[in-house]
C-alpha cells in the first residue's frame, strides 16, 4: 500500500492481492476494490450454503477489511507527516545522472538510467568516481 506514495506511475505499482481487478489509480479505488473482492469472495465461498453461512463469513471478511481501511488511513497520516523529500530525492536523482553522463567511460544516455532506483544510480556513481 506504500506503494500509492512512493510510485507515481500506477502502470508500474504491484498489487498481489487484487488479481484479476483493474489497477487502482488511489488509495480510495483500491479500497473500493477490495471491498468488492470481499462480497465476491464471500459468494464463492458459500455457494450453496444458508444465508447464516454468507452473512457469517461476509461479516469475518468486513473486519479484515476494516482492518485495511484503518492501516490505509494511519499509512495515509503517517506518509503526510513525513518531510518532502520527493524533492531532494529528484534533485538527488538530477545531480547523479548529470555526474554519471559527465564523468562516464562507456557509451550512455540518460534514458538508459531513467527506471533505475536511486541506490543504483549511487552505485554506478561510486564505479564511476573509482
Amino acid at each position: 500500500m506504500r506503494q500509492f506514495y512512493t510510485v507515481d506511475d500506477p502502470s508500474k505499482r504491484k498489487i498481489p492481492s487484487l488479481v484479476g481487478f483493474r489497477d487502482p489509480n488511489n488509495m480510495d479505488e483500491y479500497l473500493k476494490l477490495k471491498d468488492m473482492q470481499a462480497e465476491i469472495r464471500a459468494r464463492l465461498e458459500c455457494k450453496g450454503e444458508n444465508d447464516n453461512a454468507f452473512s457469517s463469513h461476509m461479516q469475518f471478511l468486513l473486519i479484515k477489511f476494516k482492518q485495511l481501511e484503518d492501516f490505509a488511513r494511519d499509512l495515509s497520516k503517517e506518509m503526510s507527516n513525513l518531510p518532502p523529500e520527493v524533492d531532494l530525492q529528484q534533485e538527488m536523482r538530477k545531480d547523479l545522472l548529470a555526474l554519471i553522463m559527465r564523468e562516464k567511460f562507456y557509451h550512455a544516455k540518460v534514458e538508459q538510467f531513467q527506471d533505475w532506483p536511486l541506490i543504483a544510480l549511487k552505485h554506478e556513481a561510486n564505479i564511476i568516481k573509482e
